[in-house]
């Protein structure tokens, strides 16, 4: 199924599932120019081809909250200040110096919006608890004001008070008008969430799935590829 197949709209969160191997990171990765991907993906109109550098994609409108936080979601060595500008300054500045001023209105902003709980922010981002990480990370994509949003396991390693900010989040943002695309393995987290679900096996799409058609039995149906065996032995 081409990527340009998903069906992902404004207003609409489109859930992707499927168990280890399935091709889930991968198509979280091609979507953010992180892997090159064959087929096309059109935003707002204008098509877009793999091979395109992330910097391009973030340009395009497109943000990531990415798998394992630690390692690919924050600058450890730098602050909370610079982690929640950093997307911002890759995207929208044209100055020749950073405004102090401005960086701390961006903090201010989304630390409201997020209810970020954090001493200075100019301690290092690894002073914050993980869920308020996870606040910094999708306050920093905020900044750039991205059309698409994808949430690769936004909830992973968090505890469960703030896993239901972020589902909040999520929703609010998808009231908005953005187009979220959630990839996560858990179904009560897509339950709460999406509006339909794509369910992923073996590299290929093997069903999509509306709000009333999604139960965690026909997910585990076919994430295993359980509908395939029949065709298999014929």
């Amino acid at each position: 199924m081409p990527i340009s197949a998903l069906p992902s709209h404004r207003g609409e969160i489109l859930a992707v599932t499927g168990l280890q191997g399935s091709g889930r990171d991968e198509l979280a990765d091609a979507l953010f120019g992180v892997a090159p991907f064959q087929g096309r993906m059109t935003l707002n109109g204008q098509e877009t081809r793999g091979g395109q550098s992330i910097r391009a994609f973030m340009k395009k409108g497109v943000a990531m909250v990415p798998r394992m936080r630690k390692e690919r979601g924050i600058h450890n060595d730098l602050s909370i200040y610079d982690n929640l500008s950093m997307a911002f300054l890759n995207t929208k500045f044209k100055g020749g110096l950073i405004s102090g001023r401005e960086e701390r209105a961006r903090y201010a902003r989304q630390q409201k919006a997020m209810s970020i709980k954090a001493g200075d922010p100019r301690n290092p981002i690894t002073s914050l608890s993980g869920g308020n990480q996870q606040k910094v990370i999708l306050g920093k994509w905020l900044e750039t004001d991205a059309d698409v949003l994808l949430f690769d396991n936004p909830t992973q390693g968090i505890d469960v008070g703030t896993k239901f900010e972020i589902y909040r989040l999520i929703l609010e943002l998808a009231k908005s008008g953005k187009a979220i695309i959630v990839f996560s393995s858990e179904f009560p987290e897509i339950y709460k969430v999406a509006d339909s679900c794509v369910v992923l096996y073996k590299g290929r799409v093997n069903a999509v799935m509306g709000r009333d058609e999604m139960t965690e039995k026909g997910v585990m149906y076919y994430s295993t590829g359980a509908n395939l065996e029949g065709m298999k032995d014929a």
